[in-house]
Parts: C-alpha cells; structure tokens; sequence
C-alpha cells in the first residue's frame, strides 16, 4: 500500500463558493438548521493538582454553543457572526489568543449540519480572527432582527450574557417582562446601537466537507487545508490555492 497521499489545489474562491451554494441551497429548502451553526471554543482553566498542594495545572475544556451564521468572505476566506463582546465565547477567544503568545490565536471551529436538499456538513476551523470596525458593525447593527438589538440593550442596561438569573430580578419571569416593557419602549423608535455588538471574523485554514449517503454509508469526505503561519497570521498573497485531499468515510 503507498503512504502518499493524493492531493489536488484548488482555489480559496471556489472552495468557499461552493459552501455558498450549499448553505444557499439548505436556505431555499427551508432547513430549520440553515440560518444557524456551531461554535466551538477552547477555555483554559487552571486548577490545583490536589487538595494539599499550592501546585496549579492547566486544563482544556472545548465549549460549544449555536449561533447565527451572518456572512461567508468568499474571496478572503472567512466566516462573520455577530456576537457579544463580553460573552464568555469572546472571552474564550481572547484566553487562546493570550494562551499562544501573540496576536493572533484563539483556536475556533465552525459547524453546519444541513438535512434538505441533502445531508451535507461542514467543519471550518483556524486560529485567527479579527472583528469588523465600529462604523461598519453600526452599519450592519441595522439589518439585525430588533430583538436582537433589543437583547445587547439588556445585556449592558439589565443583565450581562451568560449570567445567572437570579429571584430578586424575577428569575425567568423577570426577564421576559423586561423584555417585554423594551420591545413596547422601542416599538415606534429605532433601538441605539451598543458597543457591546460586535462583527467577529474568522480567518478559516481547514475546511472538512461530509456529504452523506442514505443508501450504503459510503459517505464522501473531503479536507481542504490552506497554509498559514501561527507566528504572522499572514497569508502569503502568492499562495491563493488550498490542498484537497479524499478522506475514507
């Protein structure tokens, strides 16, 4: 059996139009999954060793959660989704960048599971990222459904992201309410935009595509991996083309 792989190059365009047509086509078919992905995140947590000792390790916890999948950059290789700045998945992002020692860390993944026209998944993963500017996340921040709008208001007038409601503030109930008396506050006037709102974007590197086979399990697997150095975070502007290779299912 040879031990050489077999790969092809193709172009960064083409690879990330071709998730375009699939996500385009899950939309149009009206996949309940089709708007949204899965973000995965690393969260360092250190810990002491044991009870009796002041020694303290370093644990990895991957963290996953939905969220809404905004824009695919077919020419610059990358994912935007719009997210809370002082959530813990930012927060995560940060920790890895801090963690590798330089700029531009902050380990992600990326994953789209869609079942109509087809079953097709998607893996986009990298270690780099960026945000938009201010004035173009304003921009955008008027395209957002104004619920959306309306929950980055409460996250920084009412109730940080991710914490814990509590009985004095009514509990579930409470929020709700709150939710409620806003969109009422809000319902003939536009909502101001919030710094916390943020236009995350992920600079993809890997790309694993499964198209699955209802009838034999043979299922098609495909990885594309594109060059990029942890220490630059640069693409270099002579290298255009990712490797595919075929994976066994």
């Amino acid at each position: 059996m040879s031990d050489t792989a077999l790969s092809i190059y193709v172009n960064q365009k083409d690879i990330f139009s071709h998730f375009q047509k699939d996500w385009t086509s899950a939309k149009d078919a009206n996949d309940p999954n089709a708007p949204f992905c899965t973000l995965a995140t690393v969260l360092q947590q250190r810990t002491h060793t044991n009870d009796d000792s002041n020694d303290i390790s370093s644990i990895t916890i991957p963290r996953t959660r939905t969220v809404t999948l905004r824009e695919v950059d077919a020419e610059k290789g990358s994912i935007v989704l719009y997210i809370n700045k002082e959530s813990p998945k930012y927060a995560q992002l940060q920790q890895s960048t801090d963690d590798v020692g330089g700029s531009c860390g902050g380990a992600f993944e990326i994953l789209t599971f869609w079942t109509s026209p087809a079953m097709i998944q998607y893996r986009l993963s990298g270690t780099s990222w960026s945000t938009l500017d201010q004035d173009t996340m304003k921009d955008r921040w008027r395209f957002k459904p104004k619920t959306s709008q309306l929950l980055d208001y409460y996250y920084i007038h009412h109730q940080a992201q991710s914490s814990v409601l509590n009985r004095s503030g009514g509990g579930r109930e409470g929020f709700v309410k709150t939710m409620t008396n806003l969109t009422e506050e809000f319902a003939n006037k536009d909502v101001p935009f919030q710094p916390v709102a943020t236009g995350l974007i992920l600079h993809v590197t890997e790309i694993e595509e499964w198209r699955g086979s209802v009838t034999n399990r043979l299922h098609e697997r495909y990885l594309y991996k594109r060059k990029t150095t942890l220490e630059s975070c640069k693409e270099k502007e002579d290298s255009p083309k990712w490797q595919k290779q075929v994976l066994v299912p």
